[in-house]
């Protein structure tokens, strides 16, 4: 049945059918989706600053402008407990 992946209807309804809400929890494949955009984002951003080591402060100040009061109190209990200074 692998010749029914050449036609782009059957693709299109069986990834309808699949990303579709089942019983009110998101489809696996909605789900596996969102963890890889994330996952990509998260490595691309850490090349990007390992490629200008001198903009890494200017991104943790522009970030922390765009978080909450409660989100901050958590960076900064992480940023307290950290053992290195080696940015590994």
């Amino acid at each position: 049945q692998g010749y029914l992946w050449d036609n782009n209807q059957v693709v299109v309804e069986w990834l309808e059918k699949h990303m579709q809400e089942e019983d009110g929890t998101q489809s696996a494949i909605r789900e596996n989706i969102k963890y890889l955009k994330r996952d990509y984002i998260l490595k691309h951003i850490r090349s990007l600053l390992q490629a200008n080591p001198e903009l890494t402060m200017d991104c943790i100040v522009q970030m922390a402008q765009h978080i909450t009061g409660p989100q901050k109190a958590q960076v900064a209990h992480l940023l307290s407990r950290v053992d290195t200074d080696d940015p590994s």
